[in-house]
């Protein structure tokens, strides 16, 4: 019979990861949310950044982005700006790390997407 065991991490990586998020050289936030404000203003915006403050993810811990599906927010995105990005990535429901190219067609896994995270916008 196999043993399920819950998931843990070792110790030590969540403050590892709670420093790098909060470390300004590594993170930035130049978005003040204006009122009243929209999920779609708010990616506009961050599609639309300049090269000085190119963003590479967006982590929605607030769950701000509302209205719209994680691939729906992947793929507006490549479509509103970030033209650096060849593709996006995206969790879909069932927690799958999936991939939209700027081209089009469908949702790929991640595995199989083939191109350096420099090339990729990613929606957490």
């Amino acid at each position: 019979m196999d043993c399920v065991q819950p998931c843990g991490t070792e110790p030590g990586s969540d403050a590892k990861i709670i420093n790098l998020l909060t470390n300004p050289s590594h993170v930035t936030r130049v978005y003040n949310v204006q009122s009243p404000w929209s999920a779609e203003a708010l990616l506009q915006e961050i599609a639309n950044s300049s090269n000085q403050h190119r963003f590479h993810a967006l982590i929605d811990t607030g769950a701000m982005i509302t209205g719209f599906s994680n691939e729906q927010v992947a793929r507006f995105m490549l479509k509103s700006g970030i033209p650096w990005a060849r593709a996006a990535v995206f969790l879909d429901p069932q927690d799958r790390k999936m991939a939209v190219l700027r081209t089009g067609g469908p949702a790929m896994p991640l595995d199989q997407l083939g191109m350096a995270p420099a090339e990729r916008f990613t929606f957490f």
